[in-house]
């Protein structure tokens, strides 16, 4: 079910982003790396090209950047528009999406180096991650796995930590640009995470 929602979703903000010439919208919560599904890592390229060109984006304008597939891939996308009427949301969602995507990537290249008295507790902090609905959950689990990974793994604790001053700098550029709190009550416990 996560995977096919992670898809749809992706598809909504591409469709969205195009037909409604929204890029700089989406760029202010997304980048090329929240979008993991092929094509839409290409399709996003493609609008960033145009903008940075100071292009519109439409289908006219973004054809000659696609390759045929990649192209009518993008025409599905824009059948989805009709229910991504919030994108700055969406947007939201993905990024939170890949966040727990990211924590649970980078914990799974460091678990050969996690004492084996300490593994079964590594294991329900990742089983943990893959079942969180909101970003409030999440930094919920970070928190209170600080002491843990800084005994255990402190180059995981290196990983959360560029990680969160990441998105401490998305939130406020999202807060700044769009009025909305991207991640409520979490990031004022940024600083008990990384010290």
């Amino acid at each position: 079910m996560e995977l096919i929602d992670t898809i749809r979703l992706e598809q909504t903000i591409i469709g969205e982003m195009v037909l409604e010439n929204r890029f700089f919208t989406v760029a202010d919560f997304c980048t090329e790396n929240n979008f993991i599904h092929h094509p839409h890592p290409a399709i996003f390229r493609a609008c960033k090209a145009l903008a940075e060109s100071h292009k519109p984006i439409d289908l006219r304008t973004i054809r000659p950047h696609l390759s045929t597939p990649e192209f009518h891939h993008l025409l599905d996308c824009t059948q989805l528009v009709g229910y991504g009427a919030n994108l700055p949301y969406h947007c939201m969602e993905l990024v939170e999406k890949t966040i727990r995507l990211n924590v649970f990537t980078q914990s799974e290249k460091i678990i050969h180096k996690i004492p084996p008295k300490a593994l079964k507790d590594f294991r329900e902090f990742q089983e943990n991650i893959c079942l969180l609905h909101g970003n409030n959950d999440l930094f919920k689990v970070l928190e209170a796995g600080k002491s843990y990974f800084r005994i255990h793994a402190p180059a995981f604790a290196d990983t959360l930590t560029t990680t969160l001053r990441q998105i401490d700098q998305k939130a406020s550029i999202i807060k700044e640009k769009h009025g909305l709190q991207m991640i409520k009550d979490t990031l004022k416990h940024y600083e008990n995470l990384t010290h």
